[in-house]
C-alpha cells in the first residue's frame, strides 16, 4: 500500500466519502515514526463496529460587566475514548489475545482505520487515520441466539496521522517493461537512472549498449543510490553483459559472464593455449609427454637437446649431440644439486651404457621408469635389504629390523599378501588390525553381541544359548552321536560345584504366575496358591456341616 503524495481524482474529498469496506489494523511497536504501510501493523479479525476517533475542545463562557453578550474562550482539546466491537472466536485469535494483553499489562498500542471510498473508478483508495492509545477495559455480550462480542475500550493517547492511501494499483502493459518490446509498447528506455526494478531496452544506438546491437537488459536495486544492469543481446548466440550504476550516474565497465555460448578466452584467465603459446615464466609439472614433438634450443657453439625424432618414430625418442663440437667422444653430465652428480659416460655408439663390469653408486636418488633387474643382493646404506636364498627371498639381515610401511590412508591393512600375483589378495593380521579382521569370526572377552548361538561342549555334553521367538534358551544335555532324550541335564550350582547361597529370578510382580515348570506355575512366598488349587477350603469361606 502506497500513500497518495498527489490527488487522484479532482472529484476525490477525504472529508465526504462512503465507508463501505473498511479494517482495522494495531501494532505493538509504538517506537519507530508512524507511517500507514507499516508492515507491522496485523489487521484485527472478526470487527462488529469501528472505532471513530473524536475530539472534544473546552469552551469556557465569559459574562462582562459591560457588555450584554456572553463571551466565549475556546481552551484545549481532548481525544475521546473509543470503542472496538469485535465477535469472539471460540478457538481463539492471536489479534484479541493482544488486546487482552494490553489490559493486563497497560501496554500502548498503534492503531491503523482505514475506510474504502467507493467513487466510481477509484474503488481502490483508502482514507486512513493512525492514532495510539492503551485498551483499559472489556465486556462480553451476546445471547443464546446471538454472537458474542467483546467491547474494547481504547484510551486515545495520541492523534498521529491521517490521508489517503492507495491500495492495490493494477499493473498494466509496459508498467515496469511488462509485456514491452512490441510495437505498441517499445519498452522503457532510461537505461542510465535508478527508477526501481523493471525491464530495460537497448537500442543499437545506444551509446553504452555493449553489444552495439539491439538488446534487453533486467535492472535491479537495493536503494536510489546503487543498483545493477544485466544485459542479453537479442540476435545470434546469446551473451550476457553485468555492471553496476550509482545514484549519482556513474557507472562501471560491463563485465562478461561466461556460459557455454561464450566460454573464457586463455589470456582472459591467465591460461596457455592448447595449440601452442608462449609462456612468461617457468613451467613446472611431475612429467611431460611428447608425441612426435621437436623442442630445440640451437644456439651457436651451445649444446642442443632434441627430445622426440620429427617423422621418425622409430628412432630413439632421446638424441643428445655434442652441437658444434668437433670431439668423438661426449661426455654428459647430468647434475641433481650442486653437490652430488649422477653421471653418464658414452661412447661412439648410439646407446650410452653403464659399465656391466662394476657397479654402479647412486650418491642421491634414483627413479626407474620399467623393471630394475639386480643379479645380486639389494644393499641400501650399506646394509643388505633384499636377497635370494633358496627359493626365498629374505628383506633385511641381522644388524637391522625391518619396517614395513603402508599409506595413511590404508592404515594399519596397507600391508597384503597374495600367492597368484596379485590376482587375489589378503591383509596381513597385525597387532593394530586384528581386531577388525578376527574379531569378525571371534567372541571379545570384554564383551560381544553373537548373531548365531553359543555351544560349550566337552565330553559330549554340550551346553548352548539361543533364542528364538522372543524367548531365550539355556538347553543342556548328552550329545553323542544322536542326541539321547534321557540324558539331557541341566544343574545349576555354585562355582566348581558347591552350594549356592542364593538363586534368585528377577521377574514383575505381575509376572509372577509366569515362572513355570512345563507350564505349570511354581508358587513361593510371592505367588502363594489359592484355597481351590490345592483343593482346601478358604478361611473367609462359610460352609454347612450339617449334622456332626
Amino acid at each position: 500500500m502506497l500513500p497518495i503524495t498527489s490527488p487522484v481524482d479532482p472529484k476525490l474529498k477525504p472529508d465526504i466519502f462512503s465507508g463501505a469496506v473498511g479494517t482495522v489494523a494495531v501494532s505493538d511497536d509504538v517506537t519507530d515514526a508512524p507511517t500507514a504501510t507499516d508492515p507491522k501493523f496485523i489487521l484485527i479479525n472478526n470487527v462488529v463496529s469501528f472505532p471513530s476517533l473524536g475530539r472534544q475542545t473546552e469552551v469556557q463562557e465569559i459574562e462582562t460587566y459591560d457588555s450584554d453578550y456572553i463571551s466565549k474562550m475556546v481552551g484545549n482539546q481532548s481525544l475521546n475514548d473509543v470503542e472496538l466491537s469485535v465477535y469472539i472466536d471460540p478457538n481463539g485469535d492471536h489479534t484479541h489475545s493482544l488486546l487482552d494483553e494490553a489490559i493486563l499489562n497497560k501496554t500502548d498500542l498503534r492503531f491503523r482505520n482505514t475506510y474504502e471510498m467507493s467513487t466510481g473508478d477509484q474503488a481502490k483508495v483508502h482514507y486512513y487515520e493512525l492514532f495510539e492509545a492503551v485498551p483499559v477495559a472489556s465486556y462480553d455480550s451476546g445471547g443464546d441466539d446471538s454472537a458474542v462480542t467483546r467491547t474494547y475500550t481504547l484510551s486515545v493517547t495520541n492523534a498521529l496521522e491521517s490521508g489517503l492511501m492507495r491500495v492495490g494499483d493494477p499493473l498494466l502493459t509496459g508498467d515496469f517493461g511488462v509485456g514491452a518490446g512490441t510495437g505498441d509498447f517499445p519498452g522503457v528506455l532510461d537505461t542510465n537512472q535508478l527508477s526501481g526494478n523493471r525491464f530495460l531496452q537497448f537500442k543499437a544506438s545506444n551509446a553504452d549498449n555493449p553489444f552495439g546491437a539491439g538488446a534487453a537488459a533486467i535492472a535491479v536495486q537495493d536503494s536510489e543510490q546503487a543498483g545493477s544492469q544485466l544485459v542479453i543481446n537479442c540476435s545470434g548466440s546469446p551473451f550476457i553483459r553485468v555492471r553496476n550504476i550509482a545514484g549519482d550516474g556513474t557507472k562501471t565497465d560491463w563485465y562478461k559472464v561466461y556460459t557455454s555460448a561464450e566460454k573464457p578466452t586463455p589470456p582472459e584467465i591467465g591460461a596457455v593455449k592448447l595449440t601452442g603459446d608462449i609462456m612468461s615464466g617457468d613451467l613446472t609439472a611431475p612429467n611431460f609427454t611428447a608425441t612426435n614433438a621437436v623442442t630445440a634450443n640451437t644456439l651457436t657453439g651451445k649444446t642442443s637437446v632434441t627430445v622426440g625424432v620429427d617423422g621418425a618414430n622409430a628412432v630413439s625418442s632421446i638424441n643428445m649431440f655434442a652441437g658444434s663440437s668437433s670431439s668423438s667422444r661426449n661426455n654428459w653430465k647430468v647434475v641433481t644439486d650442486k653437490i652430488d652428480s649422477l653421471t653418464i659416460v658414452g661412447g661412439t655408439a648410439n646407446t650410452a651404457k653403464f659399465t656391466s663390469a662394476g657397479d654402479v653408486d647412486v650418491l642421491r636418488d634414483v627413479s626407474v621408469g620399467r623393471n630394475l633387474a639386480v643379479t645380486g643382493d639389494v644393499s641400501v646404506g650399506g646394509v643388505k635389504a633384499a636377497a635370494v636364498d633358496g627359493s626365498n627371498i629374505a628383506f633385511g639381515d641381522t644388524n637391522k629390523n625391518v619396517q614395513l610401511r603402508s599409506t595413511l590412508a590404508a592404515g594399519w591393512n596397507g600391508i597384503t599378501m597374495s600367492y597368484d600375483g596379485g590376482t587375489n589378495t589378503a591383509i596381513m593380521l597385525n597387532e593394530r588390525n586384528y581386531t577388525n579382521a578376527v574379531d569378525k569370526t571371534h567372541v571379545k572377552k570384554t564383551g560381544d553381541t553373537m548373531t548365531g548361538n553359543l555351544v560349550i561342549n566337552q565330553n559330549n555334553t554340550s551346553i548352548r544359548f539361543t533364542s528364538s521367538n522372543n524367548r531365550g534358551y539355556v538347553q543342556a544335555g548328552n550329545v553323542a552321536g544322536s542326541t539321547d532324550p534321557n540324558i539331557q541335564t541341566l544343574w545349576l550350582t555354585g562355582y566348581n560345584g558347591v552350594d549356592l547361597t542364593e538363586f534368585n529370578i528377577k521377574t514383575a510382580v505381575s509376572s509372577y504366575a509366569n515362572i513355570k515348570i512345563n507350564g505349570n506355575a511354581i508358587y513361593h512366598a510371592g505367588y502363594r496358591p489359592s484355597a481351590a488349587d490345592i483343593g482346601a477350603i478358604d478361611l473367609n469361606d462359610v460352609i454347612d456341616l450339617g449334622y456332626l
